[in-house]
């Protein structure tokens, strides 16, 4: 009796066209799905924009092939905040949108994976960058060169979508009533489906974990040798050069261990479906959907906190915004304040009186 109470506190019927039903959620219920998603979003695009900025906009930062990997990075959950996680909060407010697996929910079902998949591999890409950059410093440039940066970026997306066609051609994209959503149709081959789950959910989880503690024994060791060796200490261009690599591998750390965090629901409830195959409910799900879409707001924080470069760049970015409209009071004619443009700032010549000279009586 008490679990059907607070089930109906949480989810109520609607009726599909079909003359089915499927759960959904209920006014106080989609609330507060809807408050956490609108903060995030508030929070995360934002900071993704600012974080790409300051990429773009710093020197030194375009100078590492390991960056452009994090662009990307920052690129592929820019697009998660634009678009997908605003159409899966559509879905929850106005499921009867897409509750008929029309073309709406096709677009939803297609747009659900490309770009957390492109995370994924993006990510496995920078681990295995900084393991090159700290396991094996003096040939990292010669093994990891921009050229070979720009194939694995290019792969990233050319593995998106060819995740996004091979399975949907497969199994087919529509509407599932059991957990509310439209994607993939992986209930009609849970073979197909098993498969799908190892190589992009449980193969890629172990992968990063497996990498992210190499990064920290590495690190580990690096430090040793940097502490034992003379050499080290009187090379003050290879140490200022390992201490930017270790900067960035310590960001790709936290990077890969919240997101690993952030993912870990996801992957149970996932490999719960594949195992029983019965999928989980639309609250769980949801729950776990969420907990998976705070890495959009986490890493671009990440980047802030470990780079101070990019903190800089930030602040010069907005102090040259400020600089541009500055404003300078008319003095006793009363006329409050004038704006003086850019053009007129760097074109005004300044003449200065020369003092005169005191005559004695």
């Amino acid at each position: 009796m008490e679990n059907n109470m607070s089930a109906a506190l949480i989810f109520s019927n609607v009726k599909v066209n079909n003359g089915s039903y499927f759960e959904t959620f209920t006014e106080e219920a989609l609330i507060i799905i809807t408050t956490i998603t609108a903060i995030l979003l508030l929070l995360a695009i934002p900071a993704n924009i600012l974080v790409l900025l300051a990429y773009l906009k710093t020197s030194s930062a375009l100078k590492k092939p390991a960056n452009y990997l994090l662009v990307n990075l920052t690129i592929s959950e820019l697009l998660l905040a634009l678009v997908v996680i605003p159409l899966q909060l559509l879905v929850h407010i106005k499921p009867s949108l897409i509750s008929d697996g029309g073309a709406l929910c096709m677009l939803v079902g297609i747009l659900t994976y490309p770009f957390y998949t492109a995370v994924i591999i993006t990510m496995i890409c920078v681990s295995v960058d900084r393991y090159y950059a700290i396991r094996a410093p003096l040939s990292y440039k010669f093994k990891i060169s921009g050229n070979r940066i720009a194939y694995m970026i290019t792969y990233t997306w050319f593995h998106a979508g060819a995740f996004v066609f091979g399975f949907g051609f497969s199994l087919g994209i529509g509407f599932n009533p059991q957990m509310g959503v439209c994607g993939i149709l992986w209930d009609n081959n849970m073979t197909v489906s098993g498969v799908g789950a190892i190589t992009h959910i449980v193969l890629p989880f172990f992968l990063l974990l497996g990498l992210n503690i190499n990064l920290v024994v590495s690190l580990k060791r690096q430090n040793r040798i940097a502490v034992n060796s003379l050499d080290y200490r009187q090379n003050q261009i290879w140490k200022a050069r390992q201490a930017q690599e270790r900067r960035i591998t310590f960001l790709v750390f936290w990077i890969i261990s919240t997101y690993l965090l952030c993912w870990l629901p996801y992957l149970v409830t996932r490999g719960l479906w594949v195992m029983l195959s019965q999928p989980t409910s639309a609250l769980t799900s949801t729950i776990a959907t969420i907990s998976l879409q705070l890495s959009v707001l986490i890493d671009p924080s990440l980047n802030l906190v470990f780079r101070k470069d990019l903190r800089a760049t930030i602040e010069r970015l907005i102090r040259r915004r400020r600089n541009e409209s500055i404003t300078i009071p008319t003095g006793g004619l009363n006329l409050g304040f004038t704006r003086v443009s850019e053009y007129t700032r760097h074109n005004t010549r300044i003449f200065v009186r020369p003092k005169s000279e005191n005559v004695d009586d």
